[in-house]
């Protein structure tokens, strides 16, 4: 039987729609393998944060936004590691480590916090190398929210510049969702209270860019054309040629394939030479290096100089720092104002001098961020690990080795 025109392309959108039923059920049946028991829950999830799920290994990852703070949430079944832990993107400028009495944490910081509850600080430990920062920010109500958080004696809580961490040693059942949504407003009350801590103008937390998964949309779309290409072809329509928008133009400095890793890149271009202070282009020189908005390394600790860091800015003289690191974006942050960024190789970090603990992980070169020139303890190093960047204060940015 010889099909129609319409008929043909009729059968081609069936076949289109079996076909995305067919992947759609295979792709949530691997998503949700070994965490069915919580698929509810992690649906919910998705939902409250208007994000994605997606998996990392062994690891089920919930990626979205709470209350305009990029929120990253993993489950995990594997043993010895945390079964629940919850970031948030916080404007803060110190660190601080909330973990059981009983547990060693390595880089928890020198000073202990009292909070004068009894009970619970028998239960846990508050350590910090910057105790005036967050003597204002344990203030009552806030104190009240960081017991909250610490409901369990598996629950350790941290707070470093950029982000709030909170770890359990298993995942919350029953009312799973529940759990984390009440998670998710204390964590938020803390970057609230955070945020209006002096030193956290100079952190600059990006918005959560939601995947539209532009690739399937197109390939439906694609589809969908073919089949009324088809049927226009054959009842012989004159057909008008197609016009495409061209998309924006990837700024000078930044390759093809890191640009396509990089969101929302109108509006701002690689800084030069001319967009940084004339002491820290100095000092740069002294160094026998040359200041500009690129910077490449072995970020990632593979062996190769393959990673890059980008300096960006734009008409308003605002400054991006996004660091790409085996083909991913690993860091992408806004600030003020921005004196310098460089290289800080492996083997020269164990000379850096510290304000307060050493960064807990190093892989590979680290990044020197400098946001005040004038000022030499302005610097923060920062290091990727596997998972999180861990990072440090120098005492004096001019006295780290770039070499």
């Amino acid at each position: 039987m010889t099909l129609t025109p319409v008929q043909t392309a009729i059968a081609i959108l069936v076949a289109l729609a079996f076909v995305g039923v067919i992947i759609q059920y295979v792709t949530l049946t691997r998503r949700f393998a070994g965490f069915q028991f919580i698929g509810g829950a992690i649906r919910g999830l998705r939902k409250t944060l208007k994000g994605e799920i997606s998996r990392d290994g062994p690891d089920l990852v919930v990626v979205g936004e709470y209350r305009e703070l990029p929120v990253f949430v993993r489950f995990s079944n594997t043993l010895g590691e945390a079964g629940l832990t919850i970031h948030m993107a916080a404007q803060a400028a110190f660190g601080v480590s909330v973990a059981p009495a009983s547990v060693e944490v390595a880089d928890a910081g020198h000073h202990e916090i009292r909070t004068g509850d009894t009970a619970f600080d028998n239960r846990f430990s508050i350590r910090t190398d910057q105790p005036t920062q967050v003597s204002l920010l344990l203030t009552r109500p806030m104190l009240s929210q960081v017991q909250k958080l610490c409901c369990s004696s598996q629950t350790a809580l941290h707070m470093r510049p950029g982000e709030i961490e909170l770890t359990e040693g298993a995942i919350p059942q029953p009312q799973t969702w529940e759990h984390i949504v009440l998670h998710l407003q204390s964590m938020r009350a803390l970057a609230e209270a955070a945020r209006a801590i002096p030193g956290s103008e100079t952190i600059r937390v990006a918005r959560y860019q939601r995947d539209r998964h532009i690739p399937g949309r197109v390939a439906i779309a694609i589809g969908v054309i073919a089949a009324v290409i088809l049927v226009v072809g054959s009842s012989e329509v004159q057909k008008q040629p197609l016009t495409v928008e061209a998309g924006p133009a990837v700024p000078a400095g930044i390759t093809p394939n890191d640009a396509v890793n990089i969101r929302n890149l109108e509006g701002w271009r690689v800084a030069t030479a001319e967009d940084f202070p004339g002491d820290a282009r100095s000092w740069i020189r002294g160094a026998g290096l040359e200041m500009n908005g690129t910077v490449t390394g072995d970020f990632s600790g593979n062996g190769a100089d393959n990673d890059v860091a980008y300096v960006l800015t734009n008409d308003k003289h605002q400054f991006r720092l996004v660091v790409i690191a085996n083909h991913a974006t690993r860091y992408d942050a806004q600030f003020g104002s921005l004196a310098l960024v460089a290289r800080i190789p492996k083997d020269s970090a164990a000379s850096v001098q510290w304000n307060g603990a050493p960064p807990e992980t190093v892989n590979g070169d680290g990044l020197l961020v400098v946001t005040n020139s004038q000022d030499r303890a302005s610097g923060i190093a920062m290091f990727l690990g596997p998972e999180r960047i861990a990072s440090g204060a120098p005492t004096d940015y001019q006295a780290v080795s770039l070499h």
